[in-house]
């Protein structure tokens, strides 16, 4: 069932989902792109009242499958202003499933705060309210969960999705907190909420009966064993994916103080062992998951005594610590605990504040910076962090770092621009092109902008065999870290790969390897309401990329914006393992536009592609004609 809230008019509707949709889309962002993209032409600004906001479980996601508890967020992002779909996990999807809800869509602004509140067990549909919460604005994500779940939850099966101080204030680095800890909405959706007056979203509901006998199936059971066996299983669920730091850094891999580096010194005062030595206090997992990836923490002595979270991961040691040359655990943690509750994306977030660093200590500050402003110097984990709520405000410095580095670099003017670390408006994370050219591709094609998680291509991080690396691209060298024979192939493969992921709603660390392949992914189909052969599997991948990608041209995108920033392209690592290499990205965008089959000069996905994948020339249809 589609649930269709206008803000503005305070109404309610309920309509089917065709199944021809299904079969096509899945649903989680699959569904969510596909819903925007039938709503006809797009609103001209991503704080535009009908700018819609669609939340939608994966097409697993509830059915306990494994790590089946994915769930996308997608609307016209203020960072970019090209259609962005985030992906959270945690319990929060679940119970949106459990509620009957294929999708959640939101238009309208509503004249006050308010919250939606879905909950199950009733007929013909769940129960939606559009409930009044002013006192819950200007609380951050973790006080509005808490209060929210304790006042309407009406049962401890409750979650609440919401944003912090960040997203009511239009921060296009503000995303989206589910369950406290589960972030999504990277390019500022986050904003998108906070411009309807729409604090969050509570889902009630309680996991049903049949959930529990596909949990237990046998083929569920003989996943797990495989996965156990696998050789990332013991590390993450005894740290989560905080060691891939190492990794990186043995590579020279790591955007160190804003990219000048490569490589971190400080990347044992950051490691697993650490963490788990000093501040672990217990490991969890998302609803369905054998993985117990998530860790809590506490900081238990010194300044930040008392700080409490949970989540912590690579990217949390990458960006609050190598991007920012901060060497501190603590002040690393309790960095990663104020982002979430403020409702800040982490990524983002660590490229403007290390474009900030970079900014003061070539003095392009100067001229800024006033009486009881942070200090920011690469390494100073205190400034950093008086820093975040300045940014989650839009106060002082804030309200220029809270532009993101693209909107930052603008008003601080000079050479800036050479170093601020974007992709059409959204920042890149802390992984080096230079040292991985597939990655560095993946960022400058992605459809939402600098993200890894579109593609996630693993081929250069050893998690592919020869073979496997052979049957994605036909190149044996694939698996060759710096290499660039076969990367168009591998990231458009992934690319699918990861579309149909985000649209089962299930974890990509989970299918992260030879298990993100069709047949792997698409044994699962079985427990669903759609069936299709696993070598059609990902078909339905290309269909949504390309789909995004009609959407972003009509949008404005241009194949100039397929590329990186200068920094990754003309300024070579200075040292470690990948030193002198810079990203070739105009040889890997050629070879990627040459593998999809789209117009070197315009970008648009050739007609013989659109006729094949059924999509119209525009990216827009009746999702109801059949």
């Amino acid at each position: 069932m589609i649930i269709a809230v206008n803000l503005s008019r305070n109404t309610v509707t309920r309509t089917p989902v065709p199944q021809w949709m299904l079969n096509q889309y899945f649903g989680g962002r699959g569904l969510a792109v596909a819903l925007i993209a039938s709503m006809g032409p797009r609103p001209a600004g991503p704080f535009d009242p009908m700018n819609p906001v669609v939340f939608a479980p994966g097409l697993l996601t509830g059915t306990g499958a494994p790590s089946s508890a994915r769930w996308a967020v997608a609307a016209k992002a203020p960072a970019t202003g090209f259609v962005s779909a985030g992906n959270g996990g945690g319990l929060w999807g679940a119970r949106l499933a459990w509620c009957g809800v294929r999708a959640l869509v939101v238009t309208g602004r509503a004249s006050r705060p308010v919250l939606i509140r879905i909950a199950a067990g009733e007929t013909p549909g769940p129960r939606v309210e559009v409930v009044p919460c002013d006192d819950l604005w200007g609380m951050d994500t973790l006080e509005a969960a808490c209060e929210s779940v304790a006042r309407w939850g009406g049962s401890a099966a409750a979650s609440f999705a919401c944003i912090g101080p960040a997203g009511e204030r239009l921060v296009p680095l503000a995303n989206i907190i589910a369950d406290g800890a589960r972030a999504a909405g990277r390019g500022g959706l986050g904003a998108v909420l906070g411009s309807k007056n729409l604090k969050g979203i509570i889902t009630e509901a309680a996991e049903p009966p049949e959930s529990v006998s596909v949990r237990r199936s046998e083929r569920c059971a003989r996943f797990n064993v495989v996965l156990r066996e696998t050789p990332y299983f013991k590390t993450h669920a005894r740290w989560g994916t905080i060691n891939a730091l190492r990794k990186y850094n043995q590579a020279g891999g790591l955007v160190v103080r804003n990219g000048l580096a490569g490589e971190f010194a400080g990347t044992d005062r950051l490691s697993g062992e650490v963490f788990e030595r000093e501040f672990k206090t217990s490991s969890r997992a998302c609803y369905a998951c054998p993985l117990p990836c998530s860790n809590t923490f506490e900081i238990k002595t010194g300044e930040y005594a008392g700080v409490t979270g949970e989540a912590a991961s690579a990217s949390t040691v990458k960006e609050y610590g190598a991007r920012c040359g901060v060497e501190d655990m603590a002040a690393v943690l309790a960095a990663h605990a104020l982002a979430n509750r403020m409702g800040l994306e982490m990524i983002s977030l660590g490229g403007v504040l290390s474009f900030g660093m970079e900014c003061r200590e070539r003095r392009l500050l100067d001229h800024i910076l006033g009486p009881g402003q942070p200090d920011l110097r690469f390494g100073d984990g205190k400034a950093m962090l008086d820093a975040i709520p300045l940014i989650a405000r839009r106060e002082g410095i804030g309200a220029i770092l809270g532009l993101g580095v693209h909107g930052a670099s603008r008003v601080i003017g000079g050479d800036s621009h050479r170093f601020a670390l974007h992709v059409k408006g959204l920042e890149t994370p802390a992984t080096d092109p230079r040292a991985y050219p597939s990655w560095g591709l993946g960022y400058a094609v992605s459809s939402r902008g600098g993200c890894h998680m579109r593609a996630f291509p693993v081929a250069e991080t050893g998690s592919l065999t020869v073979d496997e690396g052979l049957q994605v691209a036909g190149v044996p060298t694939l698996v060759e870290r710096g290499t660039l024979a076969g990367r168009g192939s591998e990231v458009a493969f992934f690319e699918d790969m990861r579309a149909v992921s985000d649209s089962l709603g299930v974890c990509k660390f989970i299918f992260r390897d030879g298990s993100a392949f069709p047949d792997a992914q698409g044994q699962w189909l079985g427990v669903s309401r759609v069936s299709l052969p696993a070598e059609d599997l990902r078909t339905v991948g290309e269909r949504i990329n390309n789909l995004e990608r009609l959407m972003n041209l009509e949008d404005g995108l241009d194949p100039a914006d397929d590329t990186l920033p200068e920094r990754f392209t003309h300024d070579p690592l200075p040292g470690g393992a990948s030193a002198g290499r810079v990203c070739d990205i105009a040889r890997l965008v050629d070879d990627y536009y040459a593998v999809r089959d789209w117009d070197t000069t315009s970008g648009h996905p050739n007609s013989r592609v659109l006729e094949r994948l059924g999509l119209p020339p525009k990216g827009r249809f009746d999702p109801f004609a059949g």
